[in-house]
């Protein structure tokens, strides 16, 4: 019995005992070509539940062989219930937040326990510039799915609706026209007037966006306030040329919804003839235009 078992864990030495005797390299030979004629399948082997019946198929492609076609059914009993976990119940313990301001808005999406994110966006364009009433459709991560299966628990559903709320208006930045002029002195500074070369800066319209760290979201996000320029540079030895260009700086926010003018960090673009493209490029990045309201 003992050396059954080595040749089934194919142990080199009894596998050159029975090769050098040519009585045992026959019954292994042959007994290796029975195994090899059975095969056998279940119909179902996962999401089973208690009352499902299981077939299994045995199946041989000898007519000598000692194990026999055949067909067994088992029916499933045992398993433990699995627990569902209500939509309702699943946000009270990983709320979703949202942070920024009206219209400019975004998600804070919760994490596990390991600090793992456990919902996605259902569709990324949905991520930026949300404001109050806006709906949101997020995922379970599969991961995060997986988990609950191995606790025997499973969501009521797969993917969340959430209402966005509870952001502030915009027009609650009292400083927000001294961060727009700051703009306005940053542009200026980048182009000095000379006896060969003259620049007209023209302001065209500005651009806000709320981000967040994307590795530390723990982090307090920031206000990106961006102008466009309309550079028009004449020069007495060339032809007058037409740029534009973005210049801004990012804030943090202070507790009073005010930006936090001292520690501000500039913000600049690349000049180009395309305005378009650079319109495009800043919505793309997740800005959305600011327009003044008045009160």
């Amino acid at each position: 019995m003992k050396n059954v078992e080595n040749l089934a864990n194919d142990d080199s030495v009894i596998l050159a005992e029975v090769a050098s005797n040519s009585n045992l390299s026959g019954k292994y030979s042959k007994a290796m070509a029975m195994i090899d004629s059975v095969s056998y399948e279940f119909d179902k082997t996962s999401e089973l539940s208690n009352g499902d019946t299981v077939v299994l198929r045995i199946k041989t492609s000898s007519s000598k062989s000692p194990v026999k076609q055949e067909t067994k059914k088992f029916k499933v009993k045992g398993l433990d219930a699995i627990k569902k976990i209500s939509t309702k119940d699943f946000l009270k313990k990983y709320p979703v937040t949202f942070i920024g301001f009206d219209g400019y808005g975004s998600l804070k999406l919760p994490k596990d326990e390991d600090g793992e994110t456990i919902l996605t966006y259902a569709d990324s364009k949905g991520m930026n510039n949300l404001k109050n009433g806006d709906t949101v459709e997020l995922v379970a991560s599969p991961g995060y799915l997986y988990e609950l299966e191995q606790k025997g628990e499973k969501l009521e559903s797969d993917t969340f609706e959430v209402k966005v709320s509870g952001l502030a208006a915009i027009t609650e930045i009292g400083n927000i026209s001294d961060a727009l002029a700051k703009n306005d002195t940053y542009a200026k500074s980048n182009y000095e007037n000379s006896s060969y070369t003259t620049y007209t800066i023209e302001n065209q319209k500005s651009y806000i966006s709320y981000q967040t760290d994307y590795y530390d979201d723990s982090a307090s996000g920031q206000i990106y306030l961006v102008t466009v320029y309309k550079i028009t540079t004449a020069s007495k030895y060339s032809d007058t040329t037409v740029e534009y260009v973005y210049y801004g700086y990012c804030y943090y926010v202070n507790s009073d919804n005010s930006l936090d003018l001292e520690t501000a960090n500039k913000v600049s673009g690349y000049e180009t003839q395309d305005l378009a493209k650079l319109t495009a490029e800043l919505e793309t990045e997740g800005y959305a235009e600011y327009t003044a309201k008045s009160e």
